[in-house]
């Protein structure tokens, strides 16, 4: 019994040393640094010169409709835009519309609805849906980012009612480069019937907070 105690006594040692020794080479090694990524200067230069050349205004507003929202269109151009005797230097809008799978007649009325107030986005590749919608989203940021120079964006739904003249004096009072807007919303539950359920979520009862 005394010589199987001794064993025991000695493994247990055995094992702190070898614990010890571990330990202290695994902080003797220096972690590598972060990964960072950045633009080289050369592209940009590039980048900067581009975006300088491009139609300067200081708040571009992406209104979201799909392809048979042409009444809506009309009255949002009629109202909330029209309010604003600001001009394209101040702020600029369009609506950006998938239009993959149109019938041809639709894609006629929406070429005669470009033809005469040219702020339609036409997205050839997506199918205007529900469940393209936040793919319909980055691809408009994306394009407006290619077409015009802005200093901030503004997306909105059809059925926003939007006060141009106060949001541009708050833009220009809070003056922060990096201003990330919106109504904060942590209360929202999915749901779990109907057309818009999301049967898959299950990593609490509620959505994480997001912003509106």
């Amino acid at each position: 019994m005394r010589r199987l105690a001794t064993y025991l006594l000695c493994a247990c040692c055995a094992c702190a040393l070898c614990t010890i020794i571990v330990v202290l080479s695994c902080s003797c090694e220096q972690s590598p640094p972060p990964i960072r990524y950045r633009a080289s200067p050369r592209i940009q230069n590039s980048a900067d010169e581009r975006r300088a050349s491009l139609p300067k205004t200081y708040l571009m507003i992406v209104i979201m409709t799909r392809a048979n929202d042409s009444a809506v269109r009309a009255v949002i151009r009629d109202t909330w835009l029209k309010l604003s005797s600001k001009g394209v230097a101040v702020f600029r809008h369009i609506f950006p519309v998938g239009i993959a799978n149109l019938s041809k007649r639709s894609l006629e009325l929406l070429d005669e609805e470009q033809n005469l107030n040219g702020d339609l986005l036409l997205l050839d590749a997506l199918i205007d849906d529900y469940a393209n919608l936040a793919r319909k989203t980055l691809m408009a940021i994306d394009a407006v980012c290619h077409m015009y120079n802005f200093d901030f964006l503004l997306k909105v739904d059809s059925d926003s009612f939007v006060r141009v003249g106060a949001l541009l004096k708050a833009l220009k009072d809070i003056a922060h480069p990096r201003l990330y807007w919106g109504f904060l919303d942590g209360r929202a539950k999915p749901r779990r019937r109907g057309q818009w359920a999301e049967r898959e979520w299950v990593l609490c009862d509620r959505y994480l907070p997001y912003q509106e």
